[in-house]
């Protein structure tokens, strides 16, 4: 990442600042002068990451202006009220943007250039935790195979099982190509760290529930159940019996007396025998014939009265002299004989009218004797009906069957009720028991789940052997690209990150095999250049290619010369800049403007810096 330009105003104790960028950059001054204020705002420049007390005390606001290689001026400007501005090529942008502008231009993830750092926080980290440092800022993969790491530290296959279960909960059956990190370590650590009280408690619990006391049966609880169950299925029945053998009994009674009185009713009806058609159509067709009759006479005798009527007015009016065609007439006939043969007449009408009478009441008699063949008739076809119907209900009665069960004995249900008291007390002693063997089993698998808890709190611990095999793993390929560098810019040491001590660094001497010694050990010379070749390694690793050391204080002028041949000496097409800060020691300037690499040294003063030219060469 090559930086054309910067252009720094009111950034902590720098005023303003505004230079060009060489390869190797310079800054020297006085405490307080300005140097980390320089590098603090290059970070911010880049990054977007602010500094505690970053606007200078006299001032509203806070700008940095840096002029990158294939993006452009990235102005970031912050005001007293913490609002922050971000310009982009002279245009009003977001972080964010900026952000992708870079991952696109320089294939590198914004996190990884938010790791812009110094050698004085590398330094701080190597006192704490560098593998932790590097892992947690994504510099390192902090993952290994979980077969590699079962084969790196054997467990015995239930707590293997136990421990993949808990890491990858989520996952199919074959986990052998699955990744352990150290989030998933810790995970778990503090997961069974945390358990172990508990299961503590419930052991104790669940031994002390069994060691109460409780006899052995004589059966399974299986056994005792099944002989239960039948001895109150039977129970049931005798219960069942006492209640249903009285209903059968009376229902019993019921039919035999029905089936009696159907019989003692057929019996009455014995002779009632079916009517043929031939009846019923001679009585109905007598009645049809006496109607006749009777209706007939009835016609006769009207006709016979109306003709009396007619003969008695007729004889009456020859008593008369009246003529009988008009009374205006006076008739002078002799009307004797004609009165006689009419009285005649009269009389033979009415005594053909009285045995015309004699024979309707004949007649009316035969009409309610047909009548009543014909109610005999009909009374004789329901009454065999009803007959049909008893034969019929008889037959019915006869088919139903009802089944009396055994006469209840109230011994036999007094003698099964005692034995049911029996089983169910031999059932709780034995579920007793049963439930006493189940705490004994469950005592017995807590017993095991906290031995494997205990063993993987142990393994997963961060001395345990677990957590530095994922560590080793991760930290091994750093140790490596770090030693190519030491071979050719410190060939008399060899880096070594030691798992068993927080991996901090240690330092062997190549000629000496076996012999180690720490990084404090180490000149301060030597201390930098290690320092150097880290935050070279980083730059491998995050694209950045910028490296600040700004803890040259403690250097001699001899010193300063042996860490500058170590800077010389590596490829120069492995980083853009390095930007260096120190107190300005005598002879400092001429060790550095003697450096083969293209250089620019600042004089940093109060609020300020200025380029520092070779005398005599206007340079």
């Amino acid at each position: 990442m090559e930086i054309r330009h910067m252009r720094i105003t009111n950034f902590r104790g720098l005023k303003s600042a505004d230079f060009t960028p060489e390869k190797l950059n310079v800054f020297l001054g006085a405490s307080g002068s300005g140097k980390s204020s320089i590098l603090d705002a290059l970070r911010y420049g880049i990054t977007g990451k602010r500094c505690p007390n970053q606007i200078h005390s006299d001032a509203f606001d806070s700008t940095v202006t840096v002029d990158i290689e294939r993006i452009g001026q990235v102005h970031r400007r912050i005001t007293s009220s913490g609002k922050s501005e971000v310009y982009l090529a002279g245009k009003k942008t977001t972080a964010k943007s900026v952000d992708e502008q870079m991952e696109t231009a320089f294939e590198v993830h914004p996190a990884d250039i938010n790791m812009l750092t110094s050698s004085q926080v590398l330094e701080h980290a190597l006192g704490k935790d560098l593998a932790e440092y590097l892992l947690n800022s994504g510099f390192l993969a902090n993952d290994m195979p979980y077969s590699r790491l079962l084969a790196l530290n054997p467990l015995e296959n239930h707590v293997a099982n136990e421990l993949e279960r808990t890491m990858f909960p989520h996952s199919g059956t074959t986990r052998d190509h699955e990744n352990v990190t150290l989030e998933l370590i810790e995970a778990a650590y503090q997961q069974y760290r945390s358990s172990r009280p508990a299961l503590k408690r419930m052991l104790a619990d669940e031994t002390a529930k069994a060691s109460m006391a409780a006899s052995i049966p004589a059966r399974s609880l299986e056994e005792i159940t099944q002989d239960l169950t039948d001895n109150q299925s039977k129970i049931g029945a005798e219960r069942r019996a006492a209640i249903e053998y009285p209903k059968a009994v009376k229902e019993t009674e019921s039919l035999t007396k029905s089936i009696a009185e159907t019989e003692a009713k057929l019996a009455a009806m014995s002779s009632v025998k079916p009517v043929t058609e031939r009846e019923k159509k001679l009585a109905a067709s007598n009645l049809t014939n006496a109607q006749k009759l009777v209706n007939d006479t009835m016609v006769a005798i009207a006709s016979g009265t109306n003709e009396i009527k007619v003969l008695e007015k007729t004889v009456h009016s020859l008593n008369t002299s009246v003529c009988p065609i008009s009374q205006s007439l006076v008739c002078t006939t002799d009307k004797t004989s004609v009165k006689e043969e009419l009285t005649a007449a009269l009389e033979m009408k009415r005594d053909a009218v009285d045995i015309l009478q004699d024979k309707l009441e004949g007649y009316q008699q035969t009409v309610h004797d047909a009548k009543e063949a014909v109610d005999a008739c009909v009374a004789q076809e329901k009454a065999y009906q009803a007959k049909l119907d008893l034969m019929k209900l008889l037959s019915s009665l006869k088919t139903v069957k009802v089944t009396i069960p055994k006469k209840p004995d109230p011994k036999t249900l007094e003698a099964l009720e005692h034995r049911n008291e029996e089983l169910r007390k031999e059932q709780a002693d034995a579920m007793q028991y049963e439930i006493i063997k189940s705490h004994a089993k469950r005592a017995e698998s807590l017993k095991t789940e906290l031995e494997v808890a205990e063993t993987l709190v142990k393994e997963l611990a961060p001395s345990g052997g677990i957590r530095k095999q994922v560590l080793a793993h991760s930290i091994g390929p750093m140790e490596d690209v770090c030693n190519e560098c030491m071979k050719t810019l410190l060939p008399k040491y060899r880096l070594l990150f030691n798992p068993d001590d927080n991996f901090n660094i240690s330092v062997q001497d190549v000629s000496l095999p076996g012999v180690t010694f720490s990084f404090d050990a180490l000149s301060r010379g030597e201390q930098l250049s290690v320092l150097f070749i880290l935050m070279l390694m980083l730059n491998q690793v995050n694209q950045v290619r910028i490296i600040c050391m700004d803890n040259l204080n403690d250097l001699d002028v001899e010193a300063l010369k042996r860490f500058l041949k170590v800077v010389e000496d590596v490829d120069p097409s492995y980083y853009d800049h390095i930007f260096l800060s120190s107190i300005d020691h005598e002879g400092f300037i001429e060790v550095f403007d003697k450096c083969k690499i293209d250089h620019a040294i600042f004089e940093c003063h109060a609020k300020t810096i200025s380029r520092w030219t070779t005398p005599g060469t206007g340079c």
